[in-house]
């Protein structure tokens, strides 16, 4: 195009046909002096031809680019030889153009210089275009290098890094020098800075497969050893050969995770072995988790709890609508006390610590808590009130004791005058002498019943023969209890113990009694009483911790009886607890009290439900 335009320059007869032309031409001669302008380039300018012809070509130039094409003028030594530049022109309307031009020489045939010939193209358009292109590119480059992410883009072809930002090196600390090539950056990260791990990331890469290059939490090495966490990801755009590559830091995210990780295993190790439950319930009472230690309560497993309603798992449903009523209003409830039902129908009671949990609204969504098991503190309190029972029977005992004494004295004394003032064949003295023996056996159960409360060096102790005593109690039972069969496995060489006969005796009677009431709908009645000598020392005293060091008579009574459940066995000592309809709760409490706090003994029961019962007393023998 620009060799037609130049033919039809110097074809003075096209003049028509240039004017017509949608570029800029002019002719000037070296020292700048215009020869000819087209129409095109006159209207440009908004000039007329005679403004124009003759003037100087620099006087369109700007003066900072005045230079430029000075340069041009003295590059064009041959008809072959060309200039291009761009320049821009204050238009007649004040607005700024740019126009791009070609520069050529127009040259005799022996070569001899005789003008210029500039044609010029309006650019303003395409250079208002590029500018545009060029400020939301350097819009892009400085997001991207301002960006907390790591963009790089590099040709495919070639592995030249076309782009990379500073979130990019500081992500896989990489120096400059590092980020020219892929080959260099590879050769840098992979093996400085991932050891082992960097070689199947390098392997991802090479198979250009896309679904293989998004990698995790990869360790980044620094040179002094610290560990960083990266992810990344490379996006292969093959229509224009490039891959683009993002990367962003994870470390304090990989951290946190791992410290919640560690947190949650620390907090799942609390949770399974911390010895009271903790719960979490909403508010339609579905429990929504809870720690193993309920199994101790409730005796059901997690895994039934879970999406059971907890008001199942009360005794009175009732006391649900109390409790949520009282938490609703107080948000929080400390040692509130209810009755569960665990699996197996037993009630227990718990005392609840709980705290109403709410949104960011305020709006209550669930209920999380602990229970603690209080039926030991129950039983301890059942028992306190049974022993403040107990001083007051104590006590009144005690007086009525003294009185039944005073009145005793006056019947015994008065017996006693009574045998003196009659004879041998007078009538009364039978009665006197029945009514004395009635009056001193009374006196000899109130003494029991006040010394049956007071430790062995306040009571009158003797020593006894234990198989004499068994013996005479199965005199007892026999002229009693027809039924029973009594088996006799005494010891010929036990020990005598140091005692009291008649609170012994009771032992004895209170517990032959229980078990006779015990066989009473079982076929098979046999009572097997057996004597030995045991000597504990202080490594087998430790099953029997209220037990001294020393020896000891072992007396040991089975029956054949029902036998009695583990639930009852564990409450057979205390006060008042008695599973007879008739019963007083009083008879083996008061067993237990003569065995340890008179003789400094022990007694120990072992049963089995359908089998029998088998009741063993230590009492400490002495050497006659």
């Amino acid at each position: 195009m620009i060799k037609k335009v130049i033919a039809l320059i110097k074809d003075t007869n096209h003049q028509i046909l240039m004017d017509t032309l949608p570029f800029l031409v002019c002719k000037f001669k070296r020292n700048g002096t215009i020869t000819y302008v087209n129409k095109t380039c006159l209207l440009f300018h908004q000039k007329e031809e005679q403004d124009v012809l003759g003037s100087n070509r620099l006087f369109f130039v700007h003066e900072t680019e005045q230079k430029k094409v000075l340069k041009g003028f003295s590059s064009i030594k041959s008809s072959s030889d060309e200039y291009k530049f761009e320049e821009t022109v204050l238009g007649s309307n004040g607005t700024e153009y740019s126009l791009e031009w070609i520069l050529k020489g127009i040259f005799s045939r022996t070569g001899k210089f005789i003008e210029f010939v500039a044609i010029g193209t309006d650019v303003t358009k395409r250079k208002q275009i590029e500018n545009i292109a060029l400020n939301r590119t350097q819009l892009i480059e400085a997001l991207l290098n301002n960006s907390h992410l790591g963009f790089a883009i590099n040709d495919i072809s070639t592995g030249r890094v076309l782009f990379i930002n500073q979130a990019f090196k500081r992500a896989y600390k990489v120096p400059d020098s590092a980020c020219k090539s892929v080959s260099d950056f590879i050769s840098y990260v992979y093996q400085n800075r991932m050891n082992s791990y960097g070689k199947k990331i390098y392997d991802d890469i090479l198979s250009a497969n896309p679904t293989r290059m998004n990698w995790q939490n990869i360790p980044i090495i620094d040179h002094d050893g610290t560990v960083s966490y990266i992810s990344a990801m490379n996006i292969p755009i093959t229509t224009q050969g490039l891959m683009i590559s993002t990367v962003w830091d994870v470390t304090e995210h990989k951290l946190a995770e791992e410290a919640l990780k560690i947190s949650e295993i620390k907090f799942r190790e609390i949770f399974e072995n911390v010895p009271i439950p903790y719960y979490e319930v909403s508010l339609d009472g579905k429990l929504l988790a809870i720690s193993p230690a309920i199994k101790r309560i409730s005796n059901y497993t997690e895994e039934e709890l879970i999406g059971m309603s907890l008001i199942n798992l009360y005794a009175n449903p009732i006391e649900r609508e109390q409790f949520l009523k009282e938490l609703f209003s107080k948000k929080e409830l400390n040692d509130y006390e209810i009755q569960l039902k665990d699996k197996d129908g037993v009630i227990k009671p718990v005392s609840l610590y709980v705290k109403l949990i709410s949104d960011e609204n305020g709006v209550p969504t669930k209920i999380i808590g602990s229970m603690l098991d209080i039926s030991e503190r129950k039983e301890m309190e059942k028992l306190m009130r049974a022993a403040d029972k107990m001083d007051s029977l104590d006590l009144l005992v005690g007086g009525l004791a003294h009185d039944m004494n005073n009145i005793l004295s006056v019947v015994i004394g008065i017996s006693e005058l009574g045998k003196f003032a009659n004879t041998e064949s007078d009538e009364n003295l039978t009665r006197f002498i029945q009514i004395n023996q009635a009056g001193k056996r009374a006196a000899d159960i109130i003494s029991q019943l006040l010394a049956y409360n007071k430790p062995a060096d306040e009571i009158n102790l003797k020593l006894i023969n234990i198989n004499k005593l068994i013996k005479n109690t199965v005199t007892y039972i026999h002229e009693r209890f027809k039924s029973v069969k009594t088996v006799c496995k005494l010891d010929n060489n036990q020990l005598p113990v140091k005692g009291n006969l008649k609170s012994l005796e009771r032992v004895l009677l209170n517990i032959i009694m229980n078990a006779t009431q015990a066989m009473t709908d079982t076929p098979l009645k046999n009572l097997t009483f057996t004597t030995h000598n045991i000597e504990l020392t202080q490594a087998t005293v430790q099953g029997h911790t209220e037990l001294a060091p020393g020896k000891y008579c072992v007396i040991s009574i089975t029956d054949t009886g029902s036998g009695i459940p583990k639930k009852d066995l564990e409450k057979i000592f205390t006060p008042y607890f008695t599973t007879k309809e008739k019963g007083t709760g009083l008879g083996m409490h008061v067993v237990n009290n003569i065995v340890t706090k008179q003789h400094n003994g022990a007694i120990s029961i072992k049963s089995e439900v359908g089998i029998g019962t088998t009741v063993s007393i230590f009492l400490p023998t002495v050497i006659p």
